[in-house]
């Protein structure tokens, strides 16, 4: 059987796909970690789990949001129309859910506890003074957890597309 050779143009329809995909992520993501986020979860998500879990909760919603969007509008690499009602595999959202939902909550929780015991200050001014650097390790660490969960996603994706 001979392989089938695959275009340029199919390359660059997919790296658009990723990048208009990403920059739709990037702005749920936005709304969900800084508009959604109000002063006072801000400052005792570092001292509390469960406030970190119920911040991380929200921006899991809202990433979700964003996911929904993305399969609607078939920007899937692997995909040439939109996600109809009732295609999306449950398990699958399940899984996305949790990913982001713990890596969220570790990020923002680690975050905290990197910068307190390398600089020994009391939790909130070491919180209120923190770094630029390790504020760009953090949105770089939540990119990086939501690509992920978009291949994983368009991976299985093409799995189902194939066995229907």
């Amino acid at each position: 059987m001979k392989k089938q050779k695959t275009s340029w143009r199919f390359y660059g329809q997919a790296l658009g796909k990723f990048f208009t995909a990403l920059s739709m992520l990037w702005c749920a993501h936005c709304i969900g970690d800084y508009s959604l986020q109000t002063k006072s979860i801000a400052l005792y998500k570092v001292k509390s789990l469960l406030i970190c879990i119920i911040h991380a909760s929200v921006w899991t919603g809202i990433m979700l949001v964003g996911f929904f969007a993305i399969a609607r509008m078939g920007l899937f690499w692997n995909t040439t129309q939109g996600i109809k009602d009732g295609e999306f595999p449950w398990p699958l959202l399940l899984s996305v859910t949790l990913i982001l939902l713990i890596s969220h909550t570790i990020i923002d929780y680690g975050k905290f506890y990197t910068y307190f015991f390398a600089t020994h200050k009391d939790v909130l001014g070491s919180f209120c003074e923190q770094s630029q650097v390790l504020l760009i390790v953090d949105q770089l660490l939540h990119i990086v957890s939501f690509i992920v969960c978009y291949v994983i996603i368009g991976c299985t994706l093409k799995k189902v597309k194939t066995l229907n």
